[in-house]
């Protein structure tokens, strides 16, 4: 979910276009990353009671989700201000912020600008977490790799393949 920063109307419009276009740029396609469908998730979120961060956090592990994305939009129907991250479900720690300004005629250009930063703020601090392990046994690294894409997959919880793969490692 996106709010908007500003009271122009058109950008509410332009939240949802947004929305849609982040959707589609972090979808993988590969069998990787995909993006939940917003309208799916809009639906679930208008059943909480609030708006607050940890019902974002609760509403994206029901539906399956490992990570989230909350952003703001702001500016003026002309010139744009879009902030994003990427937080980790559950638990709430935003993993990839980034930001990009521009016109509003480029929603498209920007939207592009805005998944790259996401990608990128993330790959760099995943490669940072792997480079931490460079001195950690081979079994112990598989395990670890093993655990991350089972919680990227949502396979979350106590006695989940993620925690069992955690706990070997």
């Amino acid at each position: 979910p996106f709010a908007v920063q500003s009271s122009q109307p058109a950008l509410l419009d332009l939240r949802d276009a947004i929305q849609d276009l982040l959707a589609a740029r972090l979808t993988s396609g590969d069998g990787g990353s995909r993006a939940l469908d917003p309208l799916a998730v809009l639906s679930a979120l208008r059943r909480t009671t609030s708006a607050r961060d940890r019902d974002f956090i609760a509403v994206a592990a029901a539906l399956g989700a490992g990570q989230l994305l909350r952003g703001d939009v702001g500016g003026s129907p002309n010139e744009l201000s879009i902030e994003a991250a990427l937080i980790e479900v559950p638990g709430g720690a935003v993993r990839a912020p980034a930001r990009v300004k521009g016109s509003a005629d480029s929603l498209t250009y920007l939207a592009d600008r805005l998944a790259v930063r996401l990608l990128a703020t993330q790959a760099a601090r995943d490669s940072a977490e792997l480079a931490g392990l460079g001195a950690t046994s081979l079994p112990a690294l598989r395990a670890y790799l093993a655990g991350r894409h089972a919680y990227r997959r949502g396979r979350l919880g106590a006695n989940s393949d993620a925690a069992e793969h955690f706990e070997r490692a």
